[in-house]
């Protein structure tokens, strides 16, 4: 024999239960608690929007207990955007009934289609600038504010962009100084949050910052003042210290170049005076610790070569270094030349 009350079953939601699912949710669940004083079995029935989706028979012999139902990512996908009727209806073994029902939203999450450097095949130097293309699209929203994350750092807000074209993907350029940044990989985070407060998945990238060879002392214009000699002789030029340093990852050899150029006022190379009188073309000498002399000249030479040093720099110690060779016959004057210097990183 059944047992039968006057009292319908009853349901509710749970409190905590939240009414919004988004687009890029793979599942929903939607739960709560019934009463059956009855003690026998009820029939729940759920829809959404009117139409039936779930159907099944719990145990309420213990008077009460809980039920749940999980939307799929198909169902989900299916809803259109806005608010949808859920409702869920109880009967127990006297076909009494009770039914409880609430709004359902889906929204759209901003999403980021593309997230790249704009040339990856072009290196990024320090001191220069990353550039990066985003692509974007959100269906509803009125604007979409944009933050970045740099190595793991605090949120930096680039801006918000109006959501000019509803559905449509639209684009923008970020460009990050590479400044302060060491030299190596570094990884980028980029997400948007809508005007609703829905915030986007989060897109990664990873860019590699690289150095260059330059010169940490660079060689400056000097002066040599002296009377000419009674015979033929080297005279040693106090020329700056010239040091290169080599801050690129994957490092290689490097040379540099010395030779006369024509100079700006279109003097032709070489050590000329005012007056039109010329230094003989082989009158500038670079001397090694060795001993070993090369003539700087218009076809140049090649002061040193190092393989994949941090820093290196031109011998100019003890008797190495640069002269110019004096003679006798030679017109006191006042020579100017243009020196041009080379640095060439091999492969």
């Amino acid at each position: 024999m059944i047992p039968v009350t006057n009292v319908a079953p009853k349901l509710a939601f749970s409190e905590d239960q939240d009414w919004q699912v988004l687009d890029t949710d793979k599942a929903k669940a939607i739960s709560g608690s019934f009463e059956d004083l009855n003690k026998g079995s009820l029939n729940l029935e759920y829809y959404l929007d009117g139409e039936q989706i779930h159907q099944e028979k719990v145990d309420s012999s213990t008077g009460s207990g809980a039920w749940s139902l999980e939307l799929s990512a198909e169902q989900i996908a299916a809803l259109a955007s806005g608010e949808h009727e859920f409702k869920v209806t109880a009967t127990n073994l006297v076909s009494q009934s009770a039914t409880i029902q609430s709004v359902l939203t889906k929204k759209n999450v901003p999403v980021i289609e593309n997230f790249s450097l704009v040339n990856e095949a072009e290196t990024i130097f320090k001191g220069g600038d990353a550039n990066f293309q985003v692509t974007w699209r959100d269906e509803d929203s009125n604007h979409v504010q944009f933050f970045y994350q740099l190595d793991g750092g605090e949120p930096v807000e680039l801006g918000t962009k109006e959501n000019s074209a509803p559905g449509s993907s639209q684009n923008f350029e970020l460009s990050l100084s590479t400044n302060e940044l060491a030299i190596g990989e570094h990884d980028v985070v980029l997400y948007a949050i809508d005007s609703e407060g829905i915030t986007s998945q989060k897109a990664h990238l990873t860019f590699l910052v690289d150095g260059k060879v330059s010169f940490s002392a660079a060689p400056q214009d000097f002066t040599l003042e002296t009377a000419l000699p009674e015979k033929k002789m080297k005279v040693k030029t106090a020329l700056s210290p010239i040091q290169i340093e080599d801050k690129r990852i994957q490092k290689s050899n490097i040379a540099l170049r010395a030779r006369l150029i024509d100079s700006a006022d279109g003097t032709k190379a070489g050590f000329n005076s005012a007056a039109g009188h010329k230094l003989p073309s082989d009158a500038f000498i670079y001397q090694n610790g060795a001993h070993e002399q090369s003539v700087i000249d218009e076809v140049g030479i090649e002061l040193l070569q190092t393989d994949s040093q941090e820093i290196t720099q031109v011998d100019q110690s003890g008797e190495a270094g640069f002269y110019l060779e004096l003679a006798p016959w030679l017109h006191a004057e006042t020579y100017q030349a243009t020196i041009e210097w080379q640095l060439i990183e091999a492969p």
